[in-house]
Order: structure tokens, then C-alpha cells, then sequence
């Protein structure tokens, strides 16, 4: 149950992240 409340915790995170990544190229492409 750990492991598992960590990995949904890491995959939020990495969601969160890559959307501020996909933000951040396209202002700078525009």
C-alpha cells in the first residue's frame, strides 16, 4: 500500500511537471 500511495504521489508529480514543461516550451516558442 506504500509503495503504491508513493507511486500515484510520484505520478501526480510527474504529470504536474510535464505540463509545466509543455507551458514553458511553448512560451518560449511563441
Amino acid at each position: 500500500l506504500i509503495f503504491i500511495s508513493i507511486d500515484d504521489i510520484f505520478k501526480i508529480d510527474y504529470t504536474s511537471i510535464v505540463d509545466d514543461f509543455k507551458n514553458v516550451v511553448n512560451t518560449y516558442k511563441n
